[in-house]
């Protein structure tokens, strides 16, 4: 047990504490209050004073590409999505098996020194699994599935596949499912997924209403993606049904409670509260929706929805860094206060695990961030929210993984080391 004091805790489920105290017991909080008062209770437990910073909840990336770290920004989409996504595959084509996983712990590494204690990552390999377990970052890995088949096929495909997922489980790493997208996945491969006892109780993520591409692709009117598509002699998903890309994957049984949706910028009247009412979860990913010129994503209608939402980085290739705090600042909301709630406590409702994070509270696992602010800083929120402020401490778990602003399991030197390595051989 052990009592972390600092200038400021802010528990995001209340008002921020000066000059105070939470008491950690192994892996959870036992209690959060002012210095003086828990002193009184907890005398016994040593104390570790971590100064002026503001301690919160560790922050939550609601979705990424760990696997893409090493993917260079090539600067704003100008040319179209599809022409983007044909670059992205080119690029995956040159990276060899370890280089994955290579990438991988770039972006875990980048991840935890800027704060975050829990990613929803999506990638074709896993590496994020592994790269999150080594270094001791929580992890939603969901392995993306693709295929446009019969049902038969898709049977055989699915039980190949829903082994790779379970092998993906560690000690703070849940593997899960990502049918990548509705025009990358037809319903025949989207229901043998969902079908299978070993994927149906597991996260689940997909992109989905990302471009006005999409829409056309789905429904089988042509255009751009379906043309990119012909000349890689396949041909996208195709939905029945009309309306929207949200409306067509209600009308086919594919939105499920828990599901992550990442982007959702091309939506309908209604498809929020589709959404709300199947239980789906939105990561905002502002940076990337803005690089890609596909369109920007009403926040704010879609809380007042009461959709659950939180931000997603997705990847450098969209110019996101694994930074939550750079991501909300990118968003529309100007309040830092809306924005620690989404990063945090936001993130957590998407993930399926506000009951366990984002929020400093007894009893809720020990996932938090301190971050440096000036010694009577009046202002903790938006002093901590500022991304330039320096990353001094995450937790994860209550166990301590950067320290003064440097990987405890891992040798960021070496890290990025590596990357270099690989980035140089592969001409990203």
């Amino acid at each position: 047990m052990i009592r972390l004091r600092a200038e400021w805790v802010v528990p995001v489920s209340g008002a921020p504490i000066a000059d105070g105290t939470v008491v950690v017991d192994g892996r959870h909080i036992v209690a959060v209050g002012p210095s003086g008062a828990i002193a009184d209770v907890y005398e016994g437990v040593p104390e570790r004073d971590l100064g002026a910073v503001a301690l919160t909840p560790g922050f939550v990336d609601a979705h990424c590409h760990v696997e893409w770290s090493l993917s260079p920004h090539a600067g704003p989409c100008t040319d179209g999505f599809a022409a983007w996504l044909e670059r992205i595959l080119r690029r995956g084509s040159a990276m060899q098996p370890n280089d994955f996983l290579v990438s991988a712990r770039s972006g875990v590494a980048s991840a935890l020194c800027a704060g975050t204690t829990l990613i929803l990552d999506a990638g074709p390999t896993g590496a994020g699994a592994p790269a999150a377990d080594e270094l001791g970052l929580r992890a939603h890995v969901h392995l993306e599935a693709f295929g446009r088949v019969s049902d038969e096929e898709a049977a055989a495909q699915v039980a190949q596949f829903a082994p790779r997922v379970c092998a993906l489980d560690a000690d703070r790493v849940r593997g899960g499912v990502s049918p990548h997208a509705p025009y990358t996945v037809d319903p025949a491969l989207w229901r043998a997924l969902a079908d299978h006892p070993d994927l149906r109780q597991r996260p689940w993520m997909t992109h989905v209403a990302e471009s006005e591409q999409e829409r056309a692709a789905i429904a089988g009117d042509g255009g751009p993606l379906t043309a990119f598509f012909d000349t890689r002699g396949s041909r996208p998903g195709i939905w029945p049904g009309t309306g929207s890309v949200i409306a067509r994957l209600a009308a086919n049984g594919a939105l499920r409670p828990g599901l992550v949706a990442a982007h959702c910028v091309v939506l309908d009247d209604g498809d929020r509260e589709l959404l709300r009412a199947h239980g789906v979860g939105v990561a905002h990913c502002p940076v990337s929706n803005a690089d890609l010129g596909v369109g920007t994503h009403d926040l704010a209608a879609t809380r007042r929805e009461g959709v659950a939402v939180g931000f997603g980085s997705d990847s450098p290739a969209t110019a996101g860094r694994y930074d939550v705090r750079a991501i909300a600042q990118a968003s529309a909301d100007d309040d830092p206060n809306a924005r620690l709630w989404l990063a945090t406590m936001g993130g957590a409702q998407v993930a399926g695990r506000s009951h366990e994070l984002g929020t400093l509270a007894p009893g809720r696992l020990a996932d938090l961030v301190a971050i440096a602010v000036a010694p009577g800083t009046r202002d903790p929120v938006a002093a901590l929210m500022d991304p330039a402020a320096p990353v001094v401490m995450t937790m994860v778990d209550g166990e301590t993984v950067v320290r003064d602003g440097g990987l405890v399991h891992g040798d960021m030197a070496a890290i990025r080391a590596e990357a270099a390595t690989v980035v140089q051989r592969i001409g990203a």
